[in-house]
């Protein structure tokens, strides 16, 4: 059965995938692939580290990294963390990971476990950009008191000048709105 639908599945395929370069796609295999399924490419990827940890560090090749296999994993991802902060990162994701508590990571458990760690990364990145954001600001602020400008460029004389001219300004409007709806005696005379 399955061989009679693999020709036309093929061709479908081969359509799709040649209609998707033809759209402007770039026509990797690997992409056009993950845009058929809808994964993103950090799913593409961690999968690709999936399959990399198993491929270094699964030494008995039994589909699992077992406590041995799995600390030397954690090694390389801290390479430079102290042996101690590794084991104690170790132990406790042994603790909220392995899920059926075989002492192993299987592969789905290691996929959980490299989807936190994604996103740790992603949470610590958006704490170093608003971190860069402030001392930028706080650069700006520095820059404006020690040469005397605003983030316009006008000193400080200017910018008080600015805000005066536009107080006289308001003053004026609000002057001229008063006279709209009143009679002056000069007009009352006249009539």
């Amino acid at each position: 059965m399955f061989a009679r639908l693999l020709p036309p599945l093929l061709t479908v395929l081969a359509s799709a995938a040649q209609e998707y370069g033809e759209l402007g796609g770039s026509l990797s295999s690997e992409m056009f692939v993950r845009d058929l399924l809808g994964k993103s490419e950090a799913d593409v990827e961690r999968q690709r580290e999936l399959e990399a940890t198993f491929a270094n560090f699964d030494h008995d090749g039994d589909g699992a990294l077992n406590r041995t296999e799995s600390w030397a994993w954690y090694r390389f991802l801290d390479e430079d963390g102290e042996d101690s902060e590794v084991t104690d990162q170790h132990r406790a994701a042994f603790l909220e990971f392995d899920e059926d508590h075989d002492e192993k990571f299987s592969k789905p458990e290691v996929a959980e476990l490299l989807l936190c760690m994604d996103k740790v990364e992603a949470m610590k990145d958006a704490v170093d950009m608003e971190d860069e954001e402030d001392e930028e600001e706080e650069y700006e602020d520095v820059a404006t008191a020690e040469d005397g400008t605003d983030a316009e460029g006008d000193s400080e004389d200017e910018s008080e000048e600015d805000e005066d001219e536009e107080g006289e300004e308001e003053e004026e409007d609000e002057d001229a709105e008063s006279n709209d709806g009143e009679s002056t005696s000069s007009d009352t005379v006249l009539h």
